[in-house]
């Protein structure tokens, strides 16, 4: 299944084969205590889409820096572990070969990222709005939603998520994207605990936004 009129695929085959694909203006929200099999399922639908049916994809990784992320990507669709692909200097000609064909395939694959910490609302719908129209973005994926900032004067955290989560489903009505959000659980209580503020001090610094074939590569050898 490829894009169809306001419908995209979901990503994964047999998902499709249930829901048929996401509409253009849906927000789906992910919500799990295992962050890290969470992202890796938000990786593999941005690869599938953007590797398999050319779906273009937006990917708003707000405390992973980019190229970090570019290289799970590798890992993932070479099949190496990250400290295989760091292991410059003792690897086989075999592996070689199969990490270049995994670059070689993500290279051009139609897949933005953006990874400043304590993204808005307002620059999440800005950039948003200019990759959908400048590259025909038709999903973009939030990682994580609890590090997004919206109205400072929402009161209490939770109010605040759910002024987020409002603020993004008018969001994916209003510029005909799909929108997934993930929310790891554990990362919910202990911002109740500490504060928002505090959260978002873990993050990492940031990279200008980029798609993945222009920048992502810049620090690896050639």
């Amino acid at each position: 299944m490829c894009l169809s009129g306001n419908v995209i695929p979901t990503g994964l085959p047999s998902l499709d084969e249930i829901m048929k694909g996401w509409h253009l203006s849906d927000l789906i929200v992910f919500s799990s205590c295992r962050s890290g099999k969470m992202r890796d399922l938000a990786m593999t639908i941005a690869r599938n889409l953007t590797v398999d049916c050319r779906v273009p994809v937006a990917y708003f990784s707000l405390c992973m820096p980019s190229v970090r992320f570019a290289k799970g990507l590798v890992a993932m669709e070479s099949g190496h572990t990250l400290s295989e692909l760091g292991n410059f200097g003792g690897r086989d000609k075999a592996t070689d070969k199969r990490i270049d064909a995994a670059v070689d395939k993500l290279r051009d694959a139609p897949l933005y990222i953006d990874d400043s910490p304590g993204l808005s609302i307002l620059d999440f719908k800005s950039k948003t709005k200019e990759w959908a129209g400048k590259h025909g973005v038709k999903l973009a994926i939030i990682d994580y939603v609890q590090l997004m900032r919206g109205h400072e004067d929402a009161g209490d955290w939770g109010q605040e998520l759910a002024g987020i989560i409002k603020a993004l489903k008018e969001a994916a009505s209003g510029l005909g994207v799909a929108i997934i959000a993930l929310t790891p659980r554990r990362v919910v209580r202990r911002r109740r605990k500490e504060g928002p503020k505090n959260m978002q001090t873990s993050c990492l610094p940031v990279v200008q936004a980029a798609p993945i074939g222009r920048t992502a590569w810049s620090g690896w050898p050639k």
